[in-house]
């Protein structure tokens, strides 16, 4: 082997070098912008949406009778149900969005999930969802498709209990 071939080698070794610095580079920026994305996104905290309902006796009292009929508060305890479940329905949207981007633990959403589940089988939150909760998302949005399902499964449930009596 002569001096030529060795620096000829040098050369590929320190190409390949390159390469793979660049590549290693590429997914920690990208890796980066994700976990940027989703704290720049995930203002609302879970937690933060139950303390708003928890905060005082008015905001539960408004919480518990909204969630069996909307139609039964006057209409500023409507207003200040449906802020309520538009901000509990945020936190929820963007802990899917944070899941979809693999930024927060499976366990994490289950545990937002459970939450819309439960959302999802209370009659005065499905009044609330076809007033005015769609309006809030993207109809082509994977979490709008989610909620609209959970809804529908939850409506159709409440229509055949009734008529089991």
């Amino acid at each position: 082997m002569t001096l030529e071939d060795l620096g000829n080698f040098g050369d590929f070794i320190g190409g390949l070098a390159v390469i793979a610095t660049l590549l290693y580079l590429a997914v920690q920026i990208r890796q980066n912008t994700k976990i940027l994305r989703t704290s720049a996104e995930q203002r609302a905290d879970p937690i933060a949406a139950i303390a708003n309902i928890a905060q005082s006796p008015a905001n539960a009292a408004v919480y518990h009778k909204g969630l069996g009929d909307p139609e039964e508060l006057s209409a500023e305890e409507r207003t200040h149900f449906y802020l309520l479940m538009a901000s509990s329905f945020y936190v929820l949207f963007q802990g899917h969005r944070s899941h979809q981007l693999g930024t927060q633990s499976t366990d994490t959403w289950r545990w937002q999930e459970r939450a819309l589940h439960f959302y999802a089988s209370q009659a005065g939150v499905r009044t609330w969802w076809r007033h005015q909760g769609n309006e809030l998302f993207d109809p082509e949005s994977e979490f709008r498709r989610l909620v609209e399902s959970e809804m529908r499964k939850h409506g159709e449930a409440a229509v055949q209990g009734s008529g089991c009596s």
